[in-house]
């Protein structure tokens, strides 16, 4: 982003029109995974591999990399909550053998 540029905050409107993006569901990016969720099927034909950046419901763009899908994030909105997930037919889980068995803790 150029300097002295100002982005204007993204926008999103729930049920009852509220527009304030920090505004709405019990859980961090609620909208943002909901709609990657909906659409996941539809993306996987034809951006599979790739990671999507979606902002409120709207899917802002596909990427190679993570990190090409922040900067024109924070580049386009700013520090906003934004999802960047790799679209996937399934998700991968992540097993940490030590962290729950009790051999390392996570927990200070």
């Amino acid at each position: 982003m150029k300097s002295g540029a100002s982005v204007a905050p993204a926008r999103c409107q729930d049920s009852t029109g509220n527009t304030d993006i920090s505004a709405g569901g019990s859980m961090a990016l609620e909208k943002e995974i909901q709609f990657f969720e909906q659409h996941r099927s539809e993306w996987i034909t034809h951006y599979e591999g790739k990671f999507a950046l979606v902002v409120c419901v709207e899917l802002v763009g596909t990427f190679d990399t993570s990190e090409a899908a922040y900067e024109v994030g924070v580049e386009r909105f700013g520090n906003v909550p934004m999802l960047i997930k790799q679209i996937v037919r399934e998700d991968s889980v992540a097993c940490i053998p030590a962290l729950t068995l009790g051999l390392i803790c996570a927990h200070p």
